[in-house]
């Protein structure tokens, strides 16, 4: 018996899930794709890839979707100007354990409206997979930094922000929080009450360049999905190209409220 064994029930209802989400986001011009489960581990800037060796390459598991979209993009789609939209689902391996994920990035949209669309999207995403209760919870990573350059490569802070302590941001840091998301004050004022600005929002992921945002919903244990603004992934591969999108966790969805 194994810990990863997903039985009939909570399978059909992964499944559902996922072909529900998928089925949202084609409506709304974003194609899927499929990228490798185990590909070179230069396409992950974060240790979770669990690496391997293999005929003296090193390899890594499928961490997150983002790095591995970023490469395909800037590799398949080096001479498309326009904006790129896609969708994929799958597994992710991440802290010893695998978990079932299904999201959107946009690739080539303008700061601002990309932003918009993507928050908008996650909502109706959520409305479709019955989670109108759903909310977003958006911070701004280019607004911390715009205050203090560096400011979250500081081990000290970047740790109490992934507790949620806000007060971090202004012990010996001298940003102001009310200064901090312009960006996001815009984003709510053209969504409204479901988007949530904190400033002290931040991703652990390290390739966030805007803004940052998780969905939550009463009764879940913790967030449903989340994503954010990451521009600088497709300068890695020689073409530079804005990017955006989200992630949701499909299992967390499909076991329902607790």
């Amino acid at each position: 018996m194994s810990a990863a064994d997903r039985l009939p029930a909570l399978a059909r209802a992964i499944r559902r899930v996922e072909s529900a989400l998928l089925d949202h986001v084609r409506a709304h011009g974003f194609d899927e794709v499929i990228v490798p489960m185990v590909e070179d581990a230069g396409v992950y800037l974060s240790d979770d890839a669990p690496r391997l060796v293999q005929d003296g390459q090193v390899m890594a598991l499928r961490s997150d979707f983002t790095g591995p979209l970023a490469r395909l993009v800037s590799t398949r789609w080096e001479g498309v100007d326009g904006p790129v939209r896609l969708a994929y689902r799958g597994i992710v391996f991440r802290g010893g354990h695998q978990r079932w994920q299904a999201g959107v990035e946009a690739y080539g949209t303008e700061v601002g409206p990309g932003d918009e669309e993507i928050l908008r999207l996650a909502l109706s995403a959520a409305d479709a997979l019955g989670l109108d209760d759903a909310v977003l919870v958006v911070g701004s990573v280019a607004g911390i930094e715009a205050q203090r350059p560096g400011a979250l490569a500081d081990p000290t802070l970047r740790d109490a922000l992934d507790r949620r302590d806000a007060s971090a941001l202004t012990h010996d840091t001298c940003i102001n929080l009310v200064d901090v998301s312009p960006d996001v004050s815009l984003l709510q004022n053209a969504i409204g009450s479901r988007l949530r600005p904190d400033p002290a929002h931040v991703r652990r992921f390290p390739y966030y360049t805007g803004i940052v945002f998780d969905l939550f919903a009463p009764g879940f244990p913790g967030p449903l999905g989340g994503g954010g603004r990451y521009d600088g992934l497709c300068a890695r591969y020689g073409r530079p190209r804005s990017a955006v999108g989200f992630s949701l966790d499909v299992e967390m969805i499909a076991r329902g409220r607790r």
